[in-house]
């Protein structure tokens, strides 16, 4: 048979599934469709992205002791990547 023709097991065709989380205070949205995406470097490009959307959408609702995070997971493979924006009143900041 021809190399041509030889599938490889479907495994291998699938892409990983990344999930965004987001904590914004008190509130949270868990991701639970994902996204398939090539890799992980790919998944920190739509993290960042994301982040950044989502960040010019909170419009003046970021007041200090409500910190945004996203979490990146993968299947099977946990946490990879967080996004952190902490905010603090003058008066709580060390030093």
């Amino acid at each position: 048979m021809p190399l041509w023709n030889v599938r490889p097991p479907p495994e291998l065709l699938s892409m990983p599934r990344y999930f965004f989380h987001v904590h914004h205070g008190d509130e949270s949205y868990t991701d639970e469709v994902g996204d398939e995406l090539a890799d992980d470097h790919a998944a920190w490009h739509e993290a960042t992205a994301s982040a950044g959307e989502s960040l010019k959408d909170i419009d003046g609702k970021l007041r200090p002791g409500r910190d945004w995070r996203m979490e990146v997971t993968a299947d099977g493979r946990g946490l990879l990547y967080v996004i952190e924006v902490r905010a603090h009143a003058k008066a709580a900041l060390p030093g």
